[in-house]
């Protein structure tokens, strides 16, 4: 299948929920990995505040990838949900292989869950919409 640059934008203008809803994950999720993140683990020594901003990342960026695949791109639920949980995985397995970091466990945990709630969303907004 394939779409065009002049497709993807009139595919944004048509959901403009979904559309803005993207674009204030994708600003927040850039903001977070790049400043907000750095300045958190510099500054804070709260186990948990670090532990949620470390993987607050993945978790953002597997539902940026399913609105994007489903509710924009129109791809099949159930296609688009391992997907972004194989993309989650390879995205892991690529640090390790590019930069040498060893791949964190519970970025792949919070990628799950990110696609266990967006399959519990999807489930709910199918069911209202019959």
């Amino acid at each position: 299948m394939e779409i065009s640059t002049k497709k993807i934008i009139s595919l944004f203008l048509a959901n403009k929920v979904v559309s803005v809803l993207f674009f204030l994950l994708s600003i927040f999720y850039v903001l977070n990995r790049h400043f907000i993140r750095p300045y958190i683990f510099k500054t804070i020594n709260n186990d948990c505040i670090l532990f949620v901003f470390g993987v607050l990342p993945n978790f953002v960026g597997v539902i940026i990838f399913l609105l994007l695949t489903t509710s924009i791109l129109k791809m099949n639920l159930y296609y688009s949900l391992k997907l972004a949980f194989f993309y989650a995985i390879f995205i892991e397995a690529m640090y390790f292989f590019i930069d040498g970091i060893m791949y964190d466990f519970y970025d792949i945990l919070s990628s799950l869950f990110a696609v266990g709630i967006m399959y519990v969303y999807y489930s709910f907004k199918n069911k209202k919409n019959v």
